[in-house]
């Protein structure tokens, strides 16, 4: 919680996006330590919901950035993230390639545009065609491509969540996001 709260990072999210798109009224960002409130295996994600109050709201738990810091850590550690990328996919030969918290700024970003293409298609009641979660992704990978001035960047943002997705979904091998070496066959 504090090296999120160190980042400043949502304070000034919510002035971009409060510069950048209006709505129909306010969505409320909250990032919280969720186990208080949510089952063990809900706590680590992020949701767009109505609050009780009939408020729309986005919540990031913070146990959720602390396992996409984890995986984040997992993919940079040599002879690890590499057993299921291949290194020059993780880092191009000849590049330099940011750090585990460089990379998980980006994911926390793409996945809280993620959440606010939830929050528009709510608030528009746009139809969705496909899956509502594709179309949040794509939501998300449409404002860090339009907005963003370093399009190599942008494609680092989105490469870092997919990076993490795969990761912590992958059943190609078991992960283990701990600092300690288990035999895992």
């Amino acid at each position: 919680a504090q090296m999120v709260k160190s980042w400043g990072y949502f304070e000034t999210q919510v002035e971009w996006l409060n510069d950048s798109y209006k709505t129909p009224h306010d969505v409320v960002i909250l990032i919280a330590e969720c186990g208080k409130y949510f089952s063990p295996e809900d706590a680590v994600n992020a949701y767009y919901t109505k609050l009780d109050d009939g408020r729309s709201s986005i919540i990031y738990c913070y146990e959720y950035i602390e396992r996409q810091q984890s995986v984040m850590k997992y993919l940079v550690t040599p002879g690890q993230g590499d057993t299921i990328l291949p290194s020059h996919i993780i880092c191009p030969p000849g590049k330099t390639c940011g750090s585990a918290e460089d990379r998980l700024r980006n994911v926390v970003d793409y996945v809280l545009y993620h959440e606010m293409g939830h929050a528009f298609i709510d608030l528009y009641e746009l139809p969705i065609p496909t899956g509502e979660e594709d179309a949040a992704d794509s939501l998300s990978a449409y404002i860090i491509l339009e907005y963003y001035e370093d399009p190599d960047f942008a494609n680092e943002v989105i490469r870092d969540a997919a990076f993490e997705f795969l990761l912590s979904s992958s059943n190609s091998k078991p992960v283990s996001l701990s600092t300690e070496t288990e035999n895992q066959d």
